[in-house]
């Protein structure tokens, strides 16, 4: 039973080291992509801007993942904290509850030689 304090350190000391990098910003690689395909010659300008479009399109979904990874990023160490405070008033009621199981133990002991003296 009180082994569930340590297993939820344990899982979130797991979870951190899996926990991959951020990476970094993508918007230089699609300007450079971009660049590329404004430059190219001897192209259709239609299909040119359609894949220029298409890049924004990708700038954008980038930045809302981006946004959204650093939201669940923030939210996950607002569960951790939590979790680290859950964990501690687990440890704080386990000590009170040994203290309280010594405290019985002697009750029992002290009953044990009361009776053994009554005999």
């Amino acid at each position: 039973m009180w082994n569930r304090c340590g297993d939820l350190n344990s899982e979130v000391n797991r979870l951190k080291l899996l926990e991959p990098e951020i990476p970094e910003g993508t918007c230089p690689m699609i300007d450079e992509i971009f660049t590329f395909i404004d430059n190219l010659t001897g192209i259709d300008e239609l299909v040119k801007e359609k894949h220029l479009q298409t890049l924004e399109k990708i700038r954008k979904a980038n930045a809302t993942l981006r946004i959204l990874s650093l939201d669940w990023y923030e939210n996950s160490r607002i569960i951790e904290n939590k979790g680290e405070d859950i964990i501690k008033d687990c440890e704080k009621e386990r000590e009170e509850s040994e203290d309280i199981i010594k405290d019985l133990e002697r009750k029992i002991e002290g009953l044990e030689e009361e009776i053994n003296n009554k005999e």
